[in-house]
């Protein structure tokens, strides 16, 4: 029994560690950090005869709901820093935070599209980040701007929860939504509350 619970345990932080570094994914993350959770606390209810254990596995439990340090725990592994580090935010995120994300953004997306000399720009306010597009996008069908919506939409998903954790920053406690507009400030499609682009044109 104690086996199962530790190897539970073991593939727990695994699974954090793995959903943080290898392949970034909030709800995968943080269904790996709550199995960890409860194989350490099930671990405390059934094996109260190693005390220093029990101590151990309190420390970590009471951690993870206040935002105190996993030092005090003797046998916690780096593995469990990682937990706590990705679940407590250490960081407020605000609108100066927002605009190195953009920045970055910004760059990654004229990387991808150099060799057609298109340019855009971005720029994060609130909890939108705004991606401003030349004018002559407003004169594409709406397919067209379907198409480029949703692929832009999946940049951002891709590099945000990767900055946001670089960054000090807790992921799950930051969601933006994204606009994308022309040059003139009409905006032609935006990030629904479901997180699929709509065409607004």
């Amino acid at each position: 029994m104690r086996f199962i619970i530790s190897f539970i345990t073991f593939c727990g932080l695994v699974g954090v560690w793995y959903f943080i570094k290898k392949q970034p994914n909030i709800k995968y993350r943080n269904i790996s950090v709550l199995v960890s959770l409860i194989s350490f606390a099930i671990f405390g209810l059934f094996f109260r005869e190693e005390k220093t254990q029990q101590t151990s596995v309190r420390s970590v439990v009471s951690s993870s709901s206040s935002s105190s340090s996993l030092s005090t725990t003797t046998q916690a592994s780096s593995s469990t820093s990682e937990v706590s580090s990705s679940t407590l935010a250490s960081k407020k995120f605000n609108d100066e935070g927002f605009q190195k994300y953009a920045s970055q953004f910004q760059n990654k997306l004229n990387e991808m599209v150099k060799e057609t000399g298109q340019v855009y720009s971005a720029t994060g306010r609130g909890l939108i980040l705004y991606l401003t597009v030349p004018q002559d996008f407003k004169y594409n069908s709406k397919d067209n701007i379907q198409e480029f919506a949703d692929k832009v939409l999946q940049v951002k998903n891709e590099t945000f929860p990767v900055w946001l954790v670089e960054n000090g920053y807790s992921a799950q406690d930051v969601s933006i939504r994204l606009h994308i507009k022309t040059e003139d400030g009409t905006t032609i499609a935006k990030e629904t509350i479901l997180g699929s682009m709509k065409v607004t044109k």
